[in-house]
């Protein structure tokens, strides 16, 4: 309750002769209120981790009084519920500080909207067998030891594996080559605050060896040296799984050993004759 003096006109005395008048000064309370303002609050979004708290990252208030030197905070902020999803209510205590604030008033929390991203889980675990070259580009998979990595603790999230499919960059041979899988999903009570990130593995695809026929090698006479006259018109690659391979040999062959069995190694081709 403030005091405010003002003047008042009294009348002291009157008689025939005069009218003297005297003025006075005089107190009495009047009432001020504080004055109030509107405080406007910014919130962080986040990624879903089973908790309602929310970052409160500004706060403003509009209706101060210029010169006045007013502020606000938020602080302990929280959606309205810990699912992920767009557009949440987030509700914070507002606080005013300054040298003029207790000339002022503001409601006790403010709200604002905010989104909570769905978490992001990664699969460890999985991989996949080295193989033959056979113009496909699927690998056999092994998902026995498969685990989901990031789930909040306390939630109920399960990995299916049952339609986990692999696939080779390309079909062609090379080491440690990466395979990506596709197919893997997720079950549970809280799966829908998640979205799985289908994991990558490598392996390697070695060359498919082709047998050849048709070789053969001409009879001589014993001279001590081990070369032999081979004749590769007739040579034929067995084994190819489709299409054409063409064979390249070269001549004169060398034998291995001085017998009738002579070997012909012709790149990644190998052929025996008798």
């Amino acid at each position: 309750m403030k005091s405010t003096s003002f003047f008042a006109a009294s009348l002291l005395s009157l008689s025939a002769a005069s009218i003297g008048a005297v003025l006075t000064e005089t107190t009495v309370p009047a009432k001020t209120t504080a004055r109030t303002l509107t405080a406007t609050i910014v919130a962080s979004n986040k990624m879903y981790d089973g908790n309602t708290s929310a970052t409160i990252t500004s706060c403003s208030l509009s209706g101060v009084a210029p010169p006045d030197h007013v502020s606000c905070t938020g602080s302990n902020g929280q959606f309205d519920n810990a699912s992920a999803g767009t557009g949440k209510t987030v509700t914070a205590e507002v606080a005013l500080s300054g040298t003029d604030a207790c000339n002022y008033k503001v409601a006790p929390t403010a709200t604002t909207k905010a989104d909570i991203a769905k978490a992001t889980l990664t699969v460890t675990g999985i991989t996949a067998s080295d193989r033959i070259y056979d113009r496909t580009t699927v690998p056999t998979l092994n998902v026995g030891r498969a685990a989901l990595v990031g789930v909040v603790r306390g939630d109920t999230v399960t990995l299916d594996t049952s339609g986990a499919v692999g696939t080779f960059s390309d079909k062609s041979v090379g080491k440690r080559k990466t395979v990506s899988i596709s197919g893997l999903t997720i079950g549970g009570a809280q799966a829908d605050e998640y979205m799985l990130t289908q994991p990558t593995t490598t392996a390697s695809i070695t060359p498919m060896y082709l047998t050849v026929s048709g070789i053969t090698a001409s009879n001589k006479i014993y001279d001590a040296i081990t070369a032999a006259t081979i004749d590769t018109t007739g040579a034929v690659p067995n084994g190819v799984i489709s299409g054409r391979v063409p064979l390249r040999t070269r001549a004169p062959g060398r034998a291995r050993q001085c017998r009738s069995q002579v070997w012909l190694l012709a790149g990644r081709i190998r052929a025996t004759t008798r």
